[in-house]
């Protein structure tokens, strides 16, 4: 059974803040919705997780 991600995680937070910074990325660059695919969004993965992973290790206490 999934369980529901509670919102008020500071992940969650910044998983759902990182994908709408990615897809608003795509969508500026590409001028049009239906020009993006699921292929683009392989190809920006690893940017994504890099920062991801240096946001969660700024973010992270001593």
């Amino acid at each position: 059974m999934a369980t529901l991600a509670n919102g008020n995680d500071p992940r969650v937070k910044l998983t759902r803040q990182l994908l709408l910074q990615a897809f608003i990325s795509l969508l500026e660059e590409r001028q049009n919705i239906l020009s993006i695919s699921v292929q683009d969004s392989h190809n920006e993965q690893k940017s994504i997780d890099k920062l991801f992973m240096l946001t969660l290790k700024t973010n992270m206490p001593s």
